[in-house]
């Protein structure tokens, strides 16, 4: 495993790149820590809510059964990440987890074929991204704004937006809780810079200046070509500044063709791969990945990104910033792109209560406080969490580690079932594009076919 590791799944959301020195990293390492709940900070009011249900009262054992939708994970990892610490927050839960894992002849065992042989699932862990398409879908959803009530939980302490996003989501209730995030921001390797002789990009910077950037940057010496910036299409316009969105919530009709903003989105991104040696046949998520980290030929990835290094001395000679902004849009960042935990209708009395105590406790003040110090970006608002991000990891110290935490995150578009179709259909579109077989217009009103085509089938249904 290495350093950056990819942070979205399902279709083409939490895709798993495995990188040798340098990978994208979906979920947090390491357990946190037991305690009181308090942060050590005296930050928090006296009697205000540390997001932690009362559980004083002898608890009967629970068995938890997690899911996530990805087919990078493991067992192990999953202790690593959340059950060991869940197990030693709370000794009468044991923590099982299930996966995506290979099949005798190729392919995998999917989330439909774990339901089909009867698995109980307590608790479904996703990004935004996933949440229909590995969840919702298969109606595995249920209210809790009851379990928030009962148990006092304050969600105002949590961020706005991700918040804001559930409740878009489950039609005002709630279906689960944010406890990480991962936004965009642009990395550079300060290494091509040097030897190129152009400055470092800093916050705040535009995209055309990134651009003029880029330009310097793309040239060839000897056998090498060297790209000066590489992006995944997909992931950006996820999150993108525009806060463009897909899909009309409520008639699911495609606005890829009637909101100039997406236009202005693909014609912004698609010049970077016009300049003269920096083409590219289409803006795969592994391949550029792979020239940043492994051929470390592309000076600039605009990207998400997780941190957590295994081998802190083969990275690449990196740095970060925040993600361009728009000229006519300054200093509004990327739109934050959370993972919840979401309680499933399998889930039943006391086993429901208990999966919603721990859930809460994965955003207490204790559990996010550890978690940003291992540089896991937390869902928490209280600014000496925030303040402690990356604190134990020391590749992280001297990094410009704030630009992973935009002071003004571009309001979240709207998500729907149809949301990452549309994004599919577009992506697809704008590689034709980038191998010059159509344009910008053709692309978008293709795309926009395909998603009235799929919400017409679905409606046939």
């Amino acid at each position: 495993m290495g350093f950056i590791r990819s942070c979205t799944g399902g279709n083409g959301i939490k895709l798993t790149v495995a990188l040798a020195a340098l990978s994208l990293l979906a979920a947090c390492t390491g357990s946190g820590g037991a305690g009181s709940g308090e942060t050590g900070s005296d930050s928090k009011k006296e009697g205000e809510s540390q997001n932690l249900p009362n559980t004083a009262a002898a608890p009967e054992p629970v068995t938890l059964t997690f899911f996530e939708p990805s087919t990078g994970q493991s067992k192990q990892l999953f202790m690593e990440q959340y059950g060991a610490a869940i197990e030693k927050k709370f000794p009468h839960v044991k923590t099982n987890f299930v996966h995506i894992t290979p099949k005798d002849g190729g392919g995998y065992i999917l989330l439909p074929d774990l339901l089909a042989a009867g698995t109980h699932i307590d608790i479904v862990f996703s990004s935004i991204g996933a949440i229909h398409s590995r969840f919702i879908d298969f109606n595995l959803q249920t209210d809790i704004t009851d379990l928030i009530q009962k148990y006092k939980f304050d969600l105002s302490r949590l961020d706005d937006t991700a918040v804001g996003l559930m409740k878009e989501i489950a039609g005002g209730g709630m279906y689960g809780l944010p406890v990480t995030n991962n936004p965009s921001v642009l990395v550079y390797n300060r290494d091509l810079f040097d030897k190129f002789g152009v400055s470092y990009p800093k916050d705040g910077m535009t995209w055309d200046e990134i651009y003029e950037v880029a330009k310097k940057l793309t040239r060839k010496e000897g056998d090498v070509s060297y790209r000066g910036f590489v992006t995944s299409f997909s992931h950006i316009a996820l999150m993108n500044q525009l806060s463009a969105n897909f899909v009309d919530r409520n008639t699911f009709k495609p606005l890829l063709v009637t909101d100039d903003k997406w236009k202005k989105h693909a014609d912004n991104l698609i010049r970077f791969f016009r300049i003269p040696g920096n083409e590219v046949q289409g803006t795969n998520l592994a391949q550029m990945n792979k020239w940043f980290v492994e051929e470390r030929i592309a000076a600039m990835n605009a990207t998400q990104v997780w941190l957590a290094p295994s081998d802190p001395m083969n990275l690449v000679n990196w740095d970060m910033v925040s993600l361009p902004e728009y000229s006519d849009l300054r200093g509004v960042g990327s739109q934050p792109y959370p993972t919840y935990f979401n309680i499933t209708n399998m889930a039943k009395g006391n086993a429901r209560d208990t999966a919603f105590q721990v859930i809460a406790w994965l955003t207490s003040d204790e559990y996010q406080l550890a978690k940003s110090k291992e540089g896991v970006l937390p869902m928490n608002k209280n600014p000496d969490i925030r303040a402690a991000f990356g604190a134990n990891m020391p590749f992280l110290q001297g990094r410009n580690v704030k630009a992973l935490m935009p002071a003004k995150p571009a309001a979240a578009s709207i998500w729907t079932k149809y949301t990452p179709v549309a994004n599919s259909a577009m992506l697809g579109q704008l590689d034709l594009v980038l191998r010059g077989e159509i344009d910008v217009n053709v692309a978008l009103r293709q795309a926009a076919e395909t998603v009235e085509k799929k919400v017409a089938e679905d409606k046939a249904k």
